[in-house]
Parts: structure tokens; sequence; C-alpha cells
């Protein structure tokens, strides 16, 4: 697989044997399997090193299917995400995202918030948000991303000088 097929570059994700996944990428997709068992349900993984043969064989998760699975069959034992809740090891939310199918997202404690906080990080735009210990709430039109809309609604915001609080 090319660099241009793949999502990140290449010197990211260090060198590997010709024919064969970076360390680094094998690690990711096998914590993956590890944590849930729907992955491996779908699609077993051999113990050998993992080419790009197989990782291009690994089916994508589509939202369709998550939905219709639902978000239980990413667990081994859900009762236990369950106690989590209780005891605010695990967060959750719900979104109909683009789909328009209610689903329930579930996140590690901290989660939302840390990763609020890097793609705040990330805009030159939103930077300045990072850190508010508050939630925030954008609604996006359905194909859209959140951080796309607050960007577009700062720079809108900015251009006409209206005052606002986020």
């Amino acid at each position: 697989m090319t660099a241009s097929l793949f999502a990140n570059d290449p010197a990211v994700l260090g060198t590997a044997e010709s024919g064969y996944l970076p360390a680094p990428l094998e690690n990711e997709v096998r914590k993956i399997y590890a944590r849930s068992p729907l992955y491996g349900q779908r699609f077993p993984l051999h113990a050998d090193p993992l080419q790009w043969s197989c990782y291009r064989e690994i089916p994508a998760l589509s939202k369709k299917e998550i939905v219709e699975r639902g978000h239980q069959a990413f667990f081994a034992d859900f009762a236990e995400i369950e106690r989590g809740f209780l005891a605010k090891k695990f967060e959750y939310e719900h979104t109909g995202g683009t789909t328009q199918a209610p689903m329930t997202v579930v996140m590690e404690d901290g989660w939302w918030n840390a990763q609020t906080e890097r793609a705040y990080l990330a805009s030159p735009i939103l930077r300045q948000f990072a850190g508010r210990k508050y939630r925030k709430c954008v609604l996006a039109p359905v194909g859209c991303s959140s951080i796309c809309v607050l960007t577009r609604i700062i720079r809108f915001r900015t251009a006409t000088s209206t005052a606002w609080s986020i």
C-alpha cells in the first residue's frame, strides 16, 4: 500500500520489511483486536507478522453495521461496561450521526474532553478555546464535521466583530 492510500505519513510509522506493516501500525491493529471481540469475529488475525496484503483484507466497519450490531457488540462483557458507567470509568454519548439512526458511543472517562482538547489545539483558530473545563455543544449539518462548523462560526463572528463565548 502506498503512502497516498494510507492516512499516516510513512515517516511517522517508521520503516518495515518489504510487504509488512510497520511495527507501530501493527501494534495498534492488534490492540484494537485485543480490546474488542467484534473485530476478531468479523475477520480473525493470525499470529504471524501482518503483511499489507492481510491488512487490505480486513473489512471496513461501516456505520450501518455499527448501528445494526449495537454498541454492546464491541465488548466481551457489556455488564462490566455498565458497572464502569456507575463507577465513572466510562462515559457515553448518544448520536444519530450521518446514519440518522440512534447510536451510543462508549469511551473511557475523560476521553471526550481529551479528544476535544487535541482537536482544538490542532486548529490555529480553535486553539484559543482549548483548556476550558466545560462541555461545548456544536450542532452540525449531516455530513459535516462539527470542528469545521465551529471554525466557520468563529471566522464569521471574528469578521463581523460580534462578541460571543463558547
